[in-house]
């Protein structure tokens, strides 16, 4: 896909001479990046790119970085399993960018003590679920270069989702012109 900068955190000309400094470690860049796929009519917006440098100053690895801040119960809710949207997203990203790793980093905003302020996750690429990522959105990118309201994820009105969805009246009771 398409890449466009959003924002670099440092300065553009000090990155081979002098990686910024982050964490006690002189090898990290951050970058705010956004990556479209005009075709598939996606577009993602991550909130950087971790580079690995070697002693030449050579990038040899990146990986996404994403970070998400929560409350205390959302958070806590991560102790068993990971938020499946969330990895839809960073799936997304995958297939956008072209890489394949993650650090997904989900702060506590409530946290009182710092065992409870972060939780790190290294998130690899998924060929199967990129594969019916891509699937799905080339179905919508057909319908809306169709002018076609396509295919709703709610059977009907009354669907738990569909009743929390603002959408929803014009998905069911609205015909597309």
């Amino acid at each position: 896909g398409d890449v466009y900068k959003r924002q670099v955190y440092g300065s553009d000309t000090d990155w081979v001479e002098k990686p910024a400094q982050c964490c006690g470690v002189d090898k990290f860049r951050y970058d705010e990046v956004g990556f479209k796929n005009d075709e598939l009519m996606l577009r993602g917006e991550t909130d950087g790119i971790l580079y690995c440098y070697n002693e030449n100053n050579e990038i040899v690895d990146k990986a996404i970085l994403e970070l998400k801040l929560v409350g205390s119960s959302s958070y806590n809710s991560y102790q068993s399993t990971f938020n499946e949207r969330y990895y839809y997203q960073v799936q997304s990203y995958f297939l956008l960018s072209g890489l394949d790793k993650c650090l997904f980093v989900i702060t506590n905003a409530d946290a009182r003590t710092e065992p409870e302020l972060f939780r790190l996750y290294w998130i690899k690429r998924d060929e199967n679920i990129i594969e019916r990522i891509k699937i799905k959105a080339n179905i919508y990118a057909a319908a809306f270069r169709n002018n076609i309201l396509p295919v709703g994820v709610c059977a009907t009105p009354l669907d738990p989702r569909a009743q929390q969805c603002p959408v929803a009246r014009q998905c069911f009771f609205e015909p597309l012109k």
